[in-house]
């Protein structure tokens, strides 16, 4: 790694210390990684993966035209403002460059990796599941990832409980796997910009969450294989999306693209409050997307939830 050993050693001692460290320069492997030793008795996983948005050419002309100033940035501030809860642990997983404008809360919940920016989501997802629960000696059973192209949680003023519970309350013993929006082409799967999943699901498509190396893989044999993944063992998938909830067999059955495009939502385009977290990078409506962040965050009592942390 081309530094010396006592100053590993050092590194790590202090990081025992302050309890929650993220490193300024660049990380060469995860193994230099900093989380918290500590843990909360939470069984479930919130993991969030983020980028800062800067693509390569190659995935630049894969990706769907998004805003010219990338928003993972404001959508991972977001969050920290309105998605962390006392009774989960979280997991932040950062790829690359992080802004020096995002500070994380310093709790025994909340752990963090840096390392470099690949894998993709899904491939880094693993990584960081596997590092956190070998970190902890300990496992756990339900797991919701997140990535940085979506904002939220957005729920209305009339919805009570927490963001996680919506989502993981939807597991059973037939459904490993939730998700907010489902698209049927090339192949019906359910879309990884939010997940939830059990442990059963994460054995279960232990295959397509490898640390891919192009765009084309990361989507392909990952995003797309997953669902397919979770459907050989036996299991069934869910999303929130309202359209999935018409016909039995919609999520066998449908045709459309992804609905996560302007007007391409049965010639609709998704509200926040439908899906709970919004694709921010896809041009949906972002004059919506300004509005609610605006309002949710001047909101002095929108969250009923009772672990909410500010």
């Amino acid at each position: 790694m081309g530094r010396p050993r006592n100053a590993v050693i050092l590194l790590f001692i202090a990081a025992a210390v302050v309890g929650l460290v993220w490193f300024a320069g660049p990380l060469r492997n995860e193994t230099l990684s900093i989380m918290n030793r500590e843990s909360s008795e939470s069984d479930t996983l919130v993991v969030y993966i983020y980028y800062d948005g800067t693509s390569s050419k190659a995935d630049t002309e894969f990706r769907v035209k998004g805003p010219e100033v990338p928003v993972q940035t404001d959508n991972l501030q977001f969050f920290l403002r309105h998605g962390l809860q006392s009774n989960v642990d979280y997991l932040f997983i950062l790829n690359g460059h992080v802004d020096e404008s995002i500070r994380f809360p310093e709790r025994s919940n909340i752990h963090i990796i840096r390392r470099e920016n690949k894998c993709y989501d899904i491939g880094s997802f693993k990584i960081g599941v596997e590092m956190l629960e070998k970190q902890l000696n300990r496992r756990y059973g339900r797991f919701v990832m997140i990535n940085a192209s979506v904002r939220g949680p957005f729920m209305p003023t009339y919805t009570k409980g927490c963001w996680t519970d919506l989502l993981l309350s939807r597991l059973n013993d037939r459904v490993k796997l939730v998700g907010t929006t489902y698209n049927c082409r090339p192949r019906p799967h359910v879309q990884s910009q939010v997940l939830a999943m059990d442990r059963d699901a994460f054995h279960a498509a232990v295959g397509s969450m490898q640390c891919w190396t192009n765009m084309l893989d990361a989507v392909m044999k990952g995003e797309v294989q997953l669902t397919q993944d979770i459907r050989n063992a036996g299991y069934g998938v869910d999303v929130l999306m309202t359209s999935y909830h018409t016909s039995p067999t919609y999520g066998t059955h449908c045709a459309h693209d992804d609905p996560n495009l302007p007007k391409q939502y049965y010639e609709m385009t998704f509200h926040p409050y439908e899906v709970m977290f919004i694709k921010a990078n896809r041009l949906l409506d972002d004059h919506a997307l300004a509005l609610y962040t605006k309002w949710h965050d001047e909101a002095w009592d929108v969250s009923s939830c009772p672990y909410h942390m500010k």
